[in-house]
């Protein structure tokens, strides 16, 4: 567990500090755009979700260039620390930028005297996890396996699949009225929502860490 949490240490340290403030900078500037029309909590969750998985995978652009493996291989890190460790510094930051992003939309909505509804801010939550852990578990595997500056056009796939889904959720709730049914009746439970993220991206996290390790030893 050490050398995983050494690994996203050192992912944080490859980037500048200038580098990572820029993430930042601009998830702010998005929030305070969306907030000249609406910042909801769903809003503000929902472009930390996108941006995060857009910003944080250029670490792979970093380790190519730089021949990174080496080093790793210096500090004794083995393959599975390697890769763990990448996924743990992809969730780290998520969740720094899921509090900042948050803060900032429930500061807005009481100063603008709107209702702070808990049950949907945590369904937003997991609903903005889920997005997020899919793209980048689609996205690391191809990272890892062609490199960075190979691996940008299929790994820009991950998007439009992950954005796939809800589309199709809708189409099939305003075709079928089976379907809206059911989607009516999941979001009328808060539980239901969060345990149904909250597994499908821990499977989807799981499933993509073998893979990606399986691709990180070839790709040595």
């Amino acid at each position: 567990m050490n050398g995983v949490v050494k690994m996203a240490q050192l992912d944080n340290r490859s980037r500048s500090g200038k580098s990572i403030l820029s993430v930042y900078v601009t998830l702010l500037f998005c929030l305070l755009v969306i907030s000249f029309g609406n910042l909801s909590f769903f809003n503000a969750t929902y472009t930390v979700a996108w941006l995060m998985a857009l910003c944080l995978q250029s670490i792979f652009a970093i380790q190519e260039k730089n021949g990174l493996e080496r080093l790793y291989a210096s500090l004794s890190l083995s393959d599975r620390e390697v890769v763990a460790g990448r996924y743990l510094y992809f969730i780290g930051h998520f969740c720094v930028a899921m509090v900042f992003a948050g803060g900032l939309s429930v500061v807005l909505m009481a100063m603008r005297d709107e209702m702070i509804q808990v049950p949907s801010m945590i369904t937003a939550t997991a609903v903005a996890l889920c997005m997020f852990t899919l793209i980048i578990s689609i996205q690391t595997p191809i990272y890892f396996a062609l490199g960075f500056i190979k691996g940008q056009r299929p790994a820009a796939l991950a998007y439009v699949v992950v954005l796939l889904i809800p589309l199709g959720v809708v189409f099939g709730a305003v075709v079928y009225d089976s379907v809206m049914s059911a989607v009516l009746a999941i979001f009328a439970h808060t539980l239901a929502i969060v345990c149904g993220c909250t597994l499908l991206s821990v499977l989807a996290l799981v499933f993509s860490y073998r893979i990606s390790l399986r691709c990180y030893r070839n790709h040595l």
